[in-house]
């Protein structure tokens, strides 16, 4: 009789402990400094506008751009237009 040769399972790679902990750490200091970010960029943006009616910032990050969206009271003085 002939068989053909089946090959043994092959064991799947699983995520060991220490993987999977490297990963939640770096996804833990991601969004740590993203807020890092945050923080910094309305710092400045309250103290650069502040005379201009700055409101708020918005940060919106997508694949393809990160949009940062400035909210302020008087937005012509804040464009710089006259």
């Amino acid at each position: 009789s002939s068989s053909a040769f089946i090959p043994p399972p092959t064991p799947v790679p699983r995520l060991s402990n220490s993987m999977a902990n490297q990963a939640q750490i770096s996804k833990k200091r991601k969004f740590v400094a993203d807020g890092v970010f945050y923080a910094e960029l309305n710092e400045f943006l309250q103290r650069t506008l502040a005379e201009d009616g700055y409101a708020g910032v918005e940060v919106r990050v997508t694949p393809i751009r990160t949009e940062i969206i400035i909210r302020a009271t008087r937005t012509r003085e804040v464009l710089g237009e006259k």
